[in-house]
């Protein structure tokens, strides 16, 4: 089996953490490579942690036909714009890695977009649907028949009760717990620790416990 080559698209922060979880994966026994990264903010040729900048965003297609990509970008309170950036690249879904951490656990009937990555220590539980370019921090509980839409941030120790839906550029920051059978609206935002108890219109924001909308 030939070796997924990935590089990823942004640099410091997220970018750590993918670098990190492809790693991980390479010690599990994974044939995965990371080749480096696309960022803006560093000249081509630059090292970025142990890895080379490649060059922009938009020059992933002078890279090579088997490369694979990862977003790493990621600017909380921006969702929309987020999801505007990464659209208006138009890397195909066939060119888009899917990151999984080890120690992650997948219940059955569940599925995983392109593009998506998967953190440490993570629970997913069955029939699951998580989106494309969906970001689950570590030890995120996903409960059973959750729905997740694309372009979605899932912060760490989130726990997300059964049959969520969240829909497309939402960002649950870390701590929080949404009660079971609630929609959260597209770029709508619940604050770190807030306890959700009601369904969150698009691009509203929730904060406290239990949480309570701010704008």
């Amino acid at each position: 089996m030939s070796k997924k080559r990935v590089v990823i698209i942004g640099g410091a922060g997220n970018g750590a953490v993918l670098a990190q979880i492809i790693m991980d994966m390479q010690r599990a026994g994974n044939e995965i490579e990371l080749e480096g990264f696309l960022n803006d903010s560093h000249s081509q040729g630059e090292l970025l942690f142990h890895w080379p900048v490649l060059g922009k965003p938009k020059q992933w297609r002078e890279l090579d036909e088997d490369i694979l990509f990862v977003f790493a970008l990621l600017s909380v309170g921006k969702m929309r714009q987020r999801a505007d950036l990464l659209k208006s690249l138009a890397i195909p879904p066939s060119r888009m890695a899917t990151l999984i951490h080890p120690s992650a656990m997948i219940g059955f009937d569940s599925q995983i977009g392109t593009g998506s990555v998967i953190c440490s220590n993570v629970s997913i539980q069955p029939q699951v649907t998580i989106g494309q370019n969906v970001l689950v921090r570590a030890g995120a509980n996903i409960g059973h028949d959750v729905q997740v839409s694309d372009y979605v941030d899932i912060g760490p120790n989130v726990c997300l009760c059964g049959y969520s839906c969240v829909l497309e550029g939402v960002h649950v920051a870390a701590n929080s717990v949404v009660r079971d059978g609630l929609t959260l609206g597209a770029f709508s935002v619940i604050g770190a620790g807030s306890a959700l108890l009601k369904d969150a219109a698009e691009g509203t924001t929730w904060l406290g416990n239990p949480a309570r909308r701010v704008s």
